[in-house]
């Protein structure tokens, strides 16, 4: 069959009764909901009908029988059933046969969405497919995001400056579902057809235009010790994971050797850049002046004072403001 984005599956719900078994697969979580609330919006006309009809199981609670089980019995008061099956590659099977006849031969009544974030590549899983309608939920790239994000805001009629929208995506990162879950409390508090401030970004999400990690990740670039130190404490004491600050240090670590290493390459523009190495173009004009701050012995040590760091949290050796004064203290002045 056909694979389907969840941008134009809308299009095709139709046929959904015709082929009623529906595969959801990749890693972006906030389309797999999305997919699912459109389908359940176009079987179910209240929620008494969505509330009797609607079962939910997973992949590492169920097995195949209950999900075959709840695929036999009929709807009540409605026209159909929706079986939902969340981490369906976590599924320990001991049926496949009487699975694959159930997908060969689906009851028309019961419309059932297998949810997972990888599908496999054996026969099994392939014979599933080639019976079902698939959508690929896959995250945005970096450069999709901020189009994403203005859209939000304009279906409201809401004005958004460039840069604030810039501003929750670097903060927030390029998880959907918590991009939307911040937009929505902005959309809700602001009200349709009004003003974005920077000051409601910060009243709402908790964050500031000076404490936040893509200002932590700027400071230490500009190998600003004193900053570093105030600004990864203080996100510390907000409650920061500090593994996630170190998995955030590493990735624009990372990003910063490769704007250098093409740099030195030859490729000099933005535009050359922004093709080497799929970042946006908002981000790459200040990250090509950072990259210039480190020789490319630094940028291999670097790697390694992360590295002890992440395994020094993660073993108890140190308190993490203690791990976090040393790593940044390594990384600007070693």
């Amino acid at each position: 069959m056909k694979i389907l984005t969840p941008v134009n599956f809308e299009k095709y719900i139709s046929q959904i009764e015709e082929i009623p078994i529906l595969i959801l697969f990749g890693e972006e979580r906030f389309f797999h909901e999305q997919v699912l609330k459109i389908i359940e919006n176009h079987i179910f006309k209240t929620k008494s009908e969505k509330n009797l009809n609607c079962h939910v199981f997973y992949g590492t609670e169920n097995n195949e029988s209950d999900i075959l089980s709840a695929c036999f019995s009929y709807p009540m008061l409605a026209d159909h059933k929706l079986v939902i099956v969340r981490e369906f590659d976590k599924l320990k099977m001991y049926d496949r046969d009487s699975f694959l006849k159930y997908i060969d031969n689906p009851q028309p009544s019961t419309i059932l969405v297998l949810s997972a974030e990888k599908w496999g590549d054996s026969d099994f899983h392939h014979k599933i497919k080639k019976n079902s309608i698939s959508v690929k939920c896959i995250p945005l790239y970096e450069n999709q995001l901020f189009n994403w994000v203005s859209k939000k805001f304009l279906v409201y009629n809401i004005v958004v400056g460039k840069d604030i929208i810039r501003f929750l995506i670097e903060n927030i990162g390029q998880n959907l579902l918590n991009l939307n879950s911040e937009i929505e409390k902005i959309i809700n508090y602001v009200g349709s057809g009004n003003t974005v401030e920077i000051h409601n970004i910060a009243q709402l999400t908790g964050f500031s235009r000076e404490v936040n990690i893509f200002n932590f990740q700027k400071v230490l670039a500009a190998k600003n010790l004193s900053a570093s130190l105030r600004i990864g404490l203080r996100l510390l004491e907000q409650g920061e994971a500090p593994t996630g600050m170190i998995i955030q240090l590493m990735r624009h670590v990372v990003n910063l050797m490769k704007i250098n290493e093409n740099i030195r390459r030859g490729k000099k523009t933005t535009n050359e850049l922004m093709k080497v190495t799929g970042l946006p173009y908002y981000f790459l004009t200040n990250m090509m002046k950072q990259s210039k701050n480190f020789t490319t012995e630094q940028y291999r040590n670097s790697f390694n004072y992360l590295a002890k760091a992440d395994l020094h949290l993660k073993t108890g050796y140190q308190t993490p403001g203690l791990v976090m004064e040393l790593l940044l203290y390594r990384l600007i002045k070693d």
